[in-house]
């Protein structure tokens, strides 16, 4: 449109970009002849695949998520308007030390995101918490994870749902 022009008579550097074609490598089986399909009313996400590393602690985080975790979306009144506050916690006994240090070490591997440590006076319980909305809608989208409250549903996101990842997530369940 007209803002390459705009940008440029006030002395911004503009490339214009060139179309240009990429290969897309899928995993599907369904997906034979690609030449057929054109991605006109398709959404196109791209992810960088994870090393097996990764993915065993995103599946120990997803563990400990089902058990000792939640994930809210709640409305927030701030200056009298009214905000949505993304939340993800854990919450664990907060005399266990070195277990509190690696479920938080872990969930700012997996999220890339330094939780916030709150202890709650006269209980012996600690939240570890993550606000960053970007955060928890990976969690959320990208992980699988869902919304709490989790009452009788919890529910194994189905890329986990598999017997290479059964220990780590056991390991989050029950450590």
């Amino acid at each position: 449109g007209d803002g390459y022009s705009w940008l440029k008579a006030i002395g911004h550097t503009v490339v214009i970009p060139e179309t240009s074609l990429e290969p897309i490598a899928i995993k599907e089986k369904w997906f034979k002849d690609p030449y057929l399909i054109t991605l006109d009313s398709i959404k196109l996400s791209a992810y960088q695949e994870q090393n097996d590393e990764k993915r065993g602690k995103i599946a120990e985080f997803i563990g400990i998520m089902l058990c000792d975790g939640c994930i809210g979306i709640y409305d927030c009144k701030f200056k009298n308007k009214i905000k949505k506050q993304y939340q993800l916690k854990v919450t664990l006994d907060s005399r266990e030390e070195q277990y509190i240090e690696y479920v938080s070490n872990l969930m700012e591997d997996v999220l890339e995101a330094k939780p916030i440590l709150s202890y709650k006076k006269k209980e012996n319980t600690i939240d570890i918490r993550i606000f960053k909305r970007d955060k928890v809608l990976y969690a959320i989208n990208k992980i699988g994870l869902k919304l709490s409250p989790k009452w009788n549903s919890m529910e194994i996101p189905q890329t986990y749902f598999n017997k290479e990842f059964y220990s780590f997530i056991l390991r989050g369940l029950f450590d």
